[in-house]
């Protein structure tokens, strides 16, 4: 009898508490949210800010798929530009799937504080998995081709990144990496850096940086060798070279060197 009425008290108890318990109402809806899943800064001729994202938007049954649309905005600052961008577009953005960032050359040489700088310190913004990535013209133009064959052309620069870190093409950088490096002045770094061949995202190299400055570039077998000595090396590292055997035959004066990470 003492036992029922000891557990009496306690449900009673925990009934009481969960009245009193607040519910949680900070709730978005998949359907409401477009999700950016990356984002190009360039600097207009009136030397203002161009910010052009990929939005990738549910559909509005199962059965569909996504879709991406890419939008731009002008503004004095990062956060101006970001400003106008959201005016345009119906619905909230949120940045939780975003990949990376594509800088024009151009404003790599002005240098990439001001950019990183607001996005860095904003704790909605993730930094830790972001690529960084310089192009050789307008970055915008990368993104308005909207797809590369049947992907997305947020989906296909993230496997092209990925896969040439693999390479060890590309060393493993991200926004929160380089900023580190831009608080230590005996630090640099670099960066993937991709041009267009008609339709067609080429990997150039990658772009070097003195300080927060775009420097100058490296080809890709110039890049494999700066990776493998940065100890950066992926999955593989593989370059052709030329030698002089003495062979009439052309194909049998390359040799391809292979660094592999076996024990």
């Amino acid at each position: 009898m003492k036992f029922d009425m000891k557990f009496k008290s306690h449900l009673l108890l925990i009934a009481l508490v969960s009245i009193c318990l607040t519910g949680c109402w900070d709730r978005e809806y998949l359907k409401d949210l477009h999700l950016a899943y990356c984002a190009a800064i360039d600097y207009t001729e009136n030397g203002e800010i161009k910010e052009t994202i990929e939005l990738i938007i549910p559909p509005d049954i199962e059965q569909k798929a996504t879709k991406n649309e890419i939008h731009s905005s002008i503004g004095s600052t990062v956060r101006n530009a970001s400003n106008q961008l959201r005016n345009k577009v119906r619905g909230n953005i949120r940045f939780i799937k975003y990949g990376f960032e594509l800088m024009g050359r151009t404003t790599a040489e002005r240098g990439l504080y001001p950019i990183l700088d607001v996005n860095y310190r904003d704790p909605s913004n993730p930094t830790s998995n972001v690529r960084l990535i310089i192009t050789e013209g307008e970055a915008a133009q990368i993104l308005e081709q909207k797809k590369v064959g049947e992907l997305k052309i947020g989906e296909f620069i993230k496997q092209k990144i990925d896969s040439l870190e693999e390479m060890s093409i590309f060393p493993k950088e991200t926004a929160d990496t380089v900023f580190r490096s831009l608080m230590d002045p005996g630090h640099d770094f670099a960066l993937p850096y991709l041009g267009r061949d008609g339709g067609e995202i080429i990997t150039k190299g990658v772009a070097l940086f003195h300080d927060q400055n775009y420097s100058g570039m490296l080809n890709p077998d110039q890049s494999i060798m700066m990776v493998l000595l940065m100890g950066q090396q992926g999955k593989n590292a593989r370059f052709t070279k030329k030698l002089d055997l003495g062979h009439s035959d052309d194909i049998r004066n390359f040799i391809t060197i292979n660094v592999g990470s076996k024990k």
